[in-house]
């Protein structure tokens, strides 16, 4: 439907000037000034530095697009949203008519809209199938070299529109729900951009490393590998059947503990090897366990970091009895192991072999995740609400 659409589009005299580098420059760069820098300013003015220089590299590709008559009187508004499927035939409808600067333009920059809209709705594998097929139909060989561009503006487009509702009347808190919506889109927005990575989440029990393995699943397109799920498939448990015997013992005792690490490298070394990033999610008590997984990092040529989850004891432990009474809860962690690992733990520090992004689990996981994306961008370590991370 999309390639036949855009076939049949207008081109040429009018609609051509908006494929110009320099219109497209205007447009991206121009709505990323209008993007709310409340959320993480330095991410905003990284995205701004990338998004300069991969329109830089691209004016070549761009006047290439803009003489193939790539640039078409389109859509505009493509998300989910806006298509209908019906018995025999898929229609797209809604488009924006009340301003041809915002409809007209390449034909990835609509594609990219529905794509980007796929990811983040939870579905980025049927994103990436969408712009595969749609290559390959239209004949288009170089859409896969401007779609990150398209697709980091069109969250980016999103995230502001979100900030909006959430700024209407008063400055938003962090856990409004449009504020969150604006932070996601963001996150989602750098994770275009990003480099593949390996993310150490660690910390105490109860600190909230699973909340935040999620958030950063759906911003960088990642696999999350959970130690508690590891550790329960290899003894023969089902995820939410827990343990109630010694804290030291049965599944946790530490050759079950050892051999869990080593399925969970196993499986961080496969995917990374098939061009995934991967998100660890485990306590990583000891500084050797960690660096074990950051040399893998290197390893496969892809950054790393380590990602310090802390919370106050009190709000720990408010947890901890909270998941008690959840039977979705696949830890078996209670208050007596907090407390016990809490003596035990070895703090990420400046020794650790790749940089330390300390995080505040009392914010938004969503913020957790812009400050992460924003150290990968950068190629550095930064600190939310804790003190200053450190790095080698």
């Amino acid at each position: 439907m999309l390639v036949d659409f855009h076939r049949q589009a207008a081109t040429g005299p009018g609609v051509d000037v908006h494929g110009e580098p320099d219109a497209v420059r205007r447009l991206v760069l121009g709505n990323l000034a209008e993007c709310p820098r409340d959320l993480d300013p330095r991410l905003i003015d990284l995205l701004g530095a990338r998004l300069a220089e991969l329109l830089a590299s691209l004016a070549p590709v761009l006047g290439e697009r803009l003489t193939e008559g790539r640039i078409r009187d389109g859509h505009g508004d493509l998300h989910a949203g806006n298509v209908c499927f019906l018995a025999d035939r898929v229609i797209g409808y809604d488009c924006i008519e009340f301003d041809p600067a915002l409809r007209c333009g390449d034909v990835a920059c609509d594609l990219a809209f529905l794509v980007m809209d796929l990811h983040a709705r939870g579905f980025p594998a049927f994103g990436n199938y969408l712009a595969h097929r749609y290559g390959i139909e239209s004949g288009d060989p170089t859409l896969g070299k401007v779609l990150p561009l398209y697709l980091t503006h069109r969250a980016l487009v999103r995230s502001k529109v979100a900030w909006l509702r959430a700024s209407a009347a008063d400055a938003p808190a962090p856990h409004d729900p449009a504020r969150l919506e604006s932070a996601r889109y963001l996150a989602l927005a750098a994770g275009f951009l990003a480099p593949r990575a390996l993310l150490v989440v660690c910390g105490l029990p109860g600190t909230g490393k699973s909340t935040i393995a999620a958030a950063l699943e759906h911003a960088v397109d990642g696999v999350v590998l959970s130690s508690d799920r590891i550790r329960k498939r290899l003894v023969g448990l089902e995820p939410t059947e827990h343990w109630h015997g010694d804290p030291d013992g049965g599944p946790y005792a530490p050759e079950w503990t050892r051999r869990t690490y080593d399925e969970m490298h196993d499986q961080a070394s496969h995917h990374l090897a098939a061009g995934r990033s991967v998100i660890l999610d485990a306590t990583f008590p000891v500084a050797e366990w960690r660096a074990r997984f950051i040399r893998l990092a290197a390893l496969h040529g892809v950054q790393a970091r380590v990602l310090a989850v802390e919370a106050p004891q009190e709000v720990v432990e408010e947890r901890l009895r909270a998941r008690a009474f959840d039977p979705r809860a696949v830890s078996d962690a209670g208050i007596e192991v907090y407390r016990r690992a809490r003596g035990r733990f070895e703090h990420p520090g400046a020794a650790e072999l790749a940089p330390v992004v300390a995080l505040d689990a009392r914010r938004p996981a969503d913020d957790a995740s812009l400050a992460v994306l924003a150290s990968l961008l950068e190629g550095t370590s930064s600190s939310v609400g804790g003190e200053p991370a450190t790095h080698p």
